[in-house]
């Protein structure tokens, strides 16, 4: 016998349509969790009532790590942010961080010792000090990006390089007149 889908109950986080025969459900943007709605099959004039279910998972972000480098003696910030995405489109934040064998929360300082400061605030921007006159590679930050849901969080790297400068000083010598005076570059 035919049958044919005669209605639809909508869904309180999504819409329900009847599409060729079928039932289509759309998610409202940026939902995750369970909907249910009904529909009602009309077949040799006996009709009947069924009930979905349907979960929604998140979709965790994509973290892409940072690797980026200063002089030494000089201060630097960026965006951890920028270059990361959330397939589902929730915004994303900084959960937490790790470095040196610390685990901080955004809006931390984390001190580094003999190398320098680290911070890293939720909305992603991070600023590094190492301490005067330190070139090398700092420890490896490691953070946590999250969109907000259940198991939504991902993880990516930031490595921090500080190169050498020449340190020139000033330097100061008496003599007599005539005589030469050598001064160390």
């Amino acid at each position: 016998p035919d049958q044919a889908i005669t209605g639809v109950t909508q869904g309180a986080h999504g819409s329900v349509a009847i599409e060729n025969g079928q039932l289509v459900y759309t998610p409202n943007a940026g939902y995750v969790g369970q909907d249910t709605f009904t529909y009602t099959v009309t077949s040799g004039g006996v009709t009947e009532t069924a009930a979905v279910s349907v979960v929604m998972t998140n979709t965790v972000p994509v973290a892409d790590g940072e690797i980026v480098t200063t002089p030494e003696d000089t201060a630097i910030g960026g965006e951890l942010l920028t270059n990361d995405r959330d397939p589902d489109g929730d915004p994303l934040h900084i959960a937490g961080f790790t470095v040196g064998g610390q685990t901080a929360q955004p809006g931390d300082t984390v001190q580094l010792a003999g190398v320098g400061a680290l911070t890293v605030n939720r909305d992603g921007s991070y600023r590094f000090t190492p301490v005067a006159d330190w070139n090398g590679t700092a420890p490896v930050v490691t953070y946590t990006v999250s969109d907000g849901n259940d198991g939504g969080t991902a993880t990516a790297l930031l490595v921090i390089t500080v190169t050498p400068v020449v340190d020139v000083k000033d330097d100061r010598a008496t003599t007599h007149a005539g005589d030469p005076v050598t001064v160390d570059a």
